[in-house]
């Protein structure tokens, strides 16, 4: 494809994993100049530079290394199926993608560009152990981000003509020329208010969730469960997250407001197809920060600590409650129905589980997030509620049969456990996590309309802002996952068209 030298070869807007996947893609495989990034924020790397457990993928050499042999794409594409609840909403072929790309996408990310991803936990609804972040102690989201954002800079020639970021600017609207199928987009320079147009043959929509827009979530919920047919078979009725929404906190920055989905909502000459909008992910772990236990933005207890050792007890009476390593939407129903002030719970890890841990759990200590103690000093001194907890953990580090159904264990915690003994615990609550759904798209990343059409051979979509792969409830691991694997899609379909 030739263009002109007033039309850019394609705009990205967004800056996280999905959008500097794609961008590395066009810059560095196909050659191309002139890529935009645009991003309303200052800094690159939306909500995937907070994403704390890694990235779930099978079949991975890494995984082989650590002689974990049981697990395939069929699998992974089971657990996945099985997370979303069958929603009538998901498109499998999607969710086939997404499993069978997932080790290319750990493949790019090592080979390409150096990251380990050799520490694999089994999080929440998968089968095996199949989430892999580095054993470096970095974060995997501000790794991924970090890392290929330096490999796009360190890759550009001195006048800087591969590639644009354009921050602190927002998407105000875009038009499809059905002449000239360029997309005609209108920006705006946050700090002056001032406007500005650009165009393109391709349009990538990367633009993350909406978690941080309760207005949005609760219109979208309200106007569901007021249909009087709907049937609400979620873990989580949608009624019960209605209530309880102006209170939950959530793990997302306060740019995760879905300005995209709201300007499509009111393109209808698009004809746009949305896909499960109403399904949100709450997690369950989110830190409660003792010096202010009432904020509305938390950080996320990741659930690898949760795989990697971690259990969930009941202050209130010291015991165990749930299948800590259930899916999502089951853990965070089993802390609602405790029915606990604040739905405040107890994460406890081992001794032994925090040193494994420590590569992230020093950061939380370091935050006053989590604390070394004992049970003693724990309950106050309560015998009722210490003899209780040290039964609870005696019992779930000895049987061989869970009474919750756990049927991973590691790190547990020593034979000799007592009140006096040594643990780590920090106090959390479920929080808003992540948006299951948003636009409609194929296997190639191109926008689909209410008729399951492509709506432009240049109009692309991918990550959060995208609907049809998690269904009612998102398997842990597979946002990264996403963001890698369709970003590669739409990065080769792009630089392919341009090679013709």
């Amino acid at each position: 494809m030739q263009i002109s030298n007033d039309i850019v070869p394609a705009i990205i807007i967004g800056s996280g994993l999905t959008g500097l996947t794609i961008s590395d893609i066009l810059i560095n495989q196909y050659k191309l100049k002139n890529i935009t990034i645009i991003d309303k924020n200052p800094r690159v790397g939306g909500n995937s530079i907070k994403a704390s457990s890694g990235i779930s993928a099978a079949g991975t050499q890494q995984q082989l290394n650590l002689q974990i042999e049981n697990d395939s794409n069929d699998i992974f594409f089971e657990d996945i199926m099985k997370s979303s609840g069958k929603s009538k909403n998901i498109n499998q072929v999607l969710i086939e993608k997404l499993s069978s790309d997932s080790k290319s996408a750990v493949d790019y990310l090592h080979k390409r560009h150096g990251l380990k991803l050799d520490k694999i936990s089994k999080l929440g609804g998968h089968s095996v152990r199949r989430t892999h972040k580095s054993s470096n102690g970095i974060p995997p989201g501000f790794e991924m981000v970090s890392t290929i954002e330096k490999n796009i800079l360190n890759q550009l020639d001195d006048d800087s003509t591969e590639v644009s970021f354009k921050m602190n600017t927002k998407l105000i609207n875009f038009f499809i020329n059905k002449k000239t199928f360029l997309k005609e987009v209108t920006l705006m320079d946050i700090p002056t208010g001032k406007t500005f147009k650009l165009k393109t043959p391709n349009l990538v929509l990367a633009t993350g969730g909406f978690s941080a827009n309760k207005n949005l979530i609760g219109k979208i919920l309200d106007s569901e469960v007021s249909k009087k047919q709907t049937e609400d078979n979620n873990i989580i009725p949608k009624k019960l997250i209605l209530a309880k929404l102006e209170t939950l906190p959530t793990s997302n920055g306060d740019f995760a407001t879905g300005d995209l989905i709201e300007l499509l909502l009111g393109k209808p000459e698009l004809s746009c197809q949305f896909k499960d909008l109403s399904e949100v992910q709450i997690h369950p772990t989110g830190f409660i920060d003792p010096t202010e236990p009432n904020a509305l933005n938390k950080i996320l207890a990741g659930e690898q600590l949760r795989g990697n050792g971690g259990i969930l007890i009941n202050p209130s009476t010291g015991g165990r409650f749930v299948n800590e390593l259930d899916t999502r939407d089951r853990v965070t129903k089993g802390i609602f129905d405790q029915n606990l002030e604040n739905d405040t719970v107890y994460l406890v890890l081992s001794e032994e589980s925090g040193l494994y841990n420590m590569d992230t759990l020093g950061f939380y200590m370091k935050k006053g997030l989590v604390n070394k103690t004992t049970a003693e000093d724990l309950f106050a001194n309560d015998e009722h509620k210490i003899a209780k907890f040290v039964s609870e953990i005696k019992s779930y580090s000895i049987l061989k049969d869970d009474r919750f159904g756990r049927d991973f264990k590691i790190n547990n915690f020593k034979d000799t456990f007592n009140e006096k003994s040594c643990i780590y615990i920090g106090k959390v609550t479920p929080i808003l996590h992540y948006t299951m759904g948003g636009l409609a798209i194929n296997e190639h990343g191109l926008v689909l309309n209410d008729k399951n059409k492509v709506i432009d051979s240049g109009l692309y979509a991918a990550g959060e802002q995208t609907g049809g792969i998690h269904g009612k409830n998102r398997l842990g691991g597979c946002s990264l996952l996403e963001s890698v694997v369709f970003g590669l899609e739409v990065g080769k379909n792009i630089g392919e068209s341009f090679a013709k």
